[in-house]
């Protein structure tokens, strides 16, 4: 992942964030955040390349947020 300013990883993770809820929801994306359930539980019931795209929005929001 590109390392950037401050303000640069803030807004790409703001970006993912509104992906995800736009995706599954949400409610469901901030439990997904918060650690509530887990992101296979959160992205059930969607079609597969959205669910695809929800898993990866969910691991990169988590790797952005480790750092």
């Amino acid at each position: 992942m590109r390392q950037g300013s401050k303000h640069r990883r803030a807004a790409r993770v703001k970006r993912r964030k509104k992906q995800l809820a736009q995706l599954v929801g949400a409610d469901v994306a901030l439990s997904i955040f918060w650690g509530d359930i887990t992101a296979a539980d959160g992205v059930k019931g969607l079609a597969p390349a959205d669910r695809a795209r929800a898993l990866v929005l969910v691991e990169q929001l988590q790797a952005e947020t480790s750092r």
